[in-house]
């Protein structure tokens, strides 16, 4: 049988993108999507482009439990032998369903990985949200995919079709004003309660320093440092509850936190950043020189696939510019300019990150007379 495409997805509230949506995934085989409450008008727009639509409102809404309606659906009522998710404010480049159909071997793939580019970020991380019939979803919030056979959410390799390096690529502009943000939290909350897992702690422990709240990070970290934390996902945890600590005065514990976070995961450049950036703040530019010029050795070149939610910037410039900033602290002018030129070359111009890097260049230039 010829490969089949079905696009499924939950809105709710989209009528601005409803009709943009569409036009980006119409291209499939199948279009359904299930609308969990709308009152804006959204299912009445994408039906009348002819899109198929089904309406479920969830007195407790989570976000596993209602794409795993909506790919019943789409299972139900489609004979596609693979199944894609996007949500309404993403799009994908043209060409992605001819790629798709023409290289996806159904008796070797059960899930296909491509690029995803989240707002403006020059970095591209991955995303797997492209499957055949043996998935479904798990977590109430930040989804992932595990198996339908009870087998967890592991895969291999070789059962992926890697469509990463610009083959296919999803751009996803994130709306910060829309109603499930603002449930993040609580069904993070509910997500640490239900698995208690690394990863789970590390986005719940995420959300409470965007949502600047101390206070509640301070009563979830007994919690958390018992856990048998590890890799990216534990210097995470460890990287928020330093952040909650720094905020509280309490510079120590901060530094004691992001010293284990960076040891725990060495590939990991935002903790090594953050941890210069407070020695040096507090007079110890030698030390955080020192912590930078390791972590230059040890955290390899970028990885979609190495990374949590490290922070794109860091490995354009951010780092090469703390290092920068830490020799320029203790006299160390030309190695300064060279880290400031480092930096300089991973901003894009017109920046406020290249105005920012260009002024730190400037000055330690004019240090050593040039």
């Amino acid at each position: 049988m010829p490969n089949k495409i079905c696009v499924y997805a939950i809105c709710k509230q989209e009528a601005k993108e409803a009709e943009a949506w569409y036009e980006n995934v119409k291209c499939a085989d199948d279009v359904i999507v299930l609308d969990t409450g709308s009152t804006d008008g959204t299912p009445d727009i994408l039906e009348g482009l002819g899109c198929t639509v089904y309406r479920k409102e969830y007195a407790d809404f989570r976000f596993d439990v209602a794409r795993n309606d909506s790919l019943d659906l789409a299972m139900e009522h489609s004979d596609a032998n693979i199944f894609f998710t996007t949500d309404f404010d993403e799009r994908m480049d043209p060409g992605w369903y001819e790629y798709v159909i023409g290289h996806w071997d159904p008796e070797v793939h059960t899930r296909g990985v491509y690029d995803d580019y989240f707002g403006d970020s020059p970095l591209p991380g991955s995303l797997n949200w492209m499957h055949d019939r043996t998935w479904k979803w798990k977590y109430p919030c930040h989804e992932v995919m595990e198996k339908r056979d009870g087998s967890g959410i592991h895969y291999h390799v070789s059962n992926e079709l890697d469509m990463r390096g610009g083959v296919v690529v999803l751009r996803h502009w994130q709306d910060y004003t829309k109603e499930t943000r603002g449930q993040y939290l609580g069904l993070l909350r509910k997500r640490f309660s239900e698995y208690k897992d690394v990863e789970s702690a590390a986005y719940l422990a995420r959300e409470l320093m965007y949502k600047n709240s101390p206070e509640e990070s301070f009563m979830y970290e007994p919690e958390m440092l018992k856990m048998d934390l590890e890799g990216n996902n534990g210097s995470w945890v460890l990287i928020c509850l330093a952040w909650a600590h720094e905020v509280k005065g309490d510079f120590n514990g901060a530094e004691g936190l992001l010293f284990r976070a960076y040891l725990m995961d060495p590939r990991n450049r935002t903790a090594p950043t953050k941890l210069a950036q407070l020695l040096s703040d507090n007079g110890n530019s030698e030390l955080g020189a020192a912590v930078l010029e390791e972590a230059f050795r040890t955290a390899p070149e970028y990885s979609d696939r190495n990374l949590f939610v490290d922070n794109p910037d860091v490995w354009k410039w951010r780092m090469a510019d703390w290092l920068g900033v830490c020799y320029a602290r203790t006299g160390r002018w030309e190695d300064a300019v060279a880290k400031y030129e480092e930096a300089l070359a991973g901003t894009v111009e017109g920046s406020w990150e290249r105005t920012h890097v260009r002024a730190n260049l400037d000055y330690a230039r004019k240090a050593i007379g040039g």
